[in-house]
């Protein structure tokens, strides 16, 4: 799902300014200082004031797409996403993650929390990476804390376990950010392929436009990223059930979650797992945390199930929007609200 075009140059969208500005001008002038000549001409003259009119409304859309949209999506796929990404996604620190420096003297001085994760502990679709749910913990846990937030978009199992194994430091508390398509590289490896093309273009000519027009690009993924596009979730959900449903992907898939709860265990860390579900489809979210039960079954540790949690919250409520189910503001508020009693609970 990375492998999408560059951004497309605004260049031609320039040129076709100037050029509506020009044509526009020019009519004007015929119709005010040349009357005789208007009667005479008012077909071409009608016929340009129509281009005119469907070209300018054409204009706005594609100048608006481009400059004044940017709302993130669920796979970060289209250019109001990218655009969303280019100006929100921020600080990021030497370590490539979007959180504050980090400071390693108040790690030592100070009760440490490490948090793993992936888009959803990064705070995709949240603007100020200071309403995510590790920035609010830790401005709630106050000075006696420093939480660290080792959570990048796309991460999954293997990721977070590659980032445990490789810290200098042993946190008090290790939370790690559990979503049901954490499996994904698993299933990867073992030549479990995720079919994409019911959201790309299937036409050569809207592909093209997709591909090189703000607007066309806008138009096409705000249809099929909607998550009331069942075709685009129905597909994706099926696919990742057959996953956590396979044996061989579920033994590696497990493997993985016992190794960072071994690794927490070296290092004399608490173990807390929040389990988010899919927003839209709590049930089938449920379904898919066998795997994580059964990883951990043996092994000490908290956990936290958002889908049970939440209870009836409206949807609207707990995602960004509907082209975006990652969690809202709301639900990040609510789950360090959650984290903060499991902390400080003696």
């Amino acid at each position: 799902m990375n492998d999408h075009p560059m951004l497309p140059s605004y260049f031609p969208l320039f040129i076709l300014s100037f050029w509506w500005i020009r044509e526009a001008v020019g009519l004007t002038y015929q119709i005010v200082f040349s009357q005789y000549e208007l009667k005479r001409k008012s077909i071409r003259i009608n016929a340009i004031l129509l281009l005119l009119a469907l070209t300018g409304c054409l204009l706005l859309a594609e100048i608006t797409s481009a400059f004044f949209i940017d709302q993130s999506d669920s796979f970060n796929i289209s250019f109001v996403s990218r655009q969303w990404f280019n100006r929100h996604w921020q600080p990021i620190n030497s370590k490539g993650f979007r959180s504050r420096e980090e400071d390693k003297k108040e790690i030592i001085e100070k009760r440490s929390i490490l948090i793993l994760g992936d888009s959803f502990a990064a705070g995709h679709g949240i603007e100020n990476y200071q309403d995510t749910f590790p920035e609010i913990l830790a401005n709630r846990l106050g000075q006696s804390f420093y939480v660290s937030n080792y959570s990048q978009c796309g991460w999954d199992t293997a990721d977070e376990l590659n980032a445990i194994e490789n810290i200098d430091f042993s946190p008090e508390f290790v939370i790690l950010s559990y979503l049901p398509n954490d499996i994904i590289s698993v299933a990867s490896r073992m030549n479990f392929a995720f079919d994409w093309e019911y959201i790309t273009p299937q036409s050569t000519l809207w592909a093209w436009c997709v591909n090189n027009s703000y607007f066309a690009n806008y138009l096409h993924f705000s249809t099929v990223l909607g998550i009331r596009s069942e075709q685009t979730y129905s597909q994706f959900i099926t696919n990742l059930l057959k996953c956590h449903q396979d044996p061989e992907i579920s033994q590696e898939h497990q493997m993985e979650l016992r190794s960072i709860a071994r690794i927490c265990s070296d290092k004399g860390s608490h173990l807390i797992v929040v389990v988010w579900p899919f927003f839209s489809l709590l049930e089938e979210s449920t379904f898919m945390t066998k795997n994580l039960n059964d990883a951990l079954k043996d092994i000490p540790h908290k956990k936290i199930m958002v889908a049970n949690e939440i209870g009836d919250w409206p949807l609207e409520e707990s995602i960004v929007s509907f082209k975006d189910p990652h969690p809202s503001q709301a639900a990040h508020s609510y789950v360090a609200t959650l984290l903060e009693q499991q902390i400080l609970k003696p």
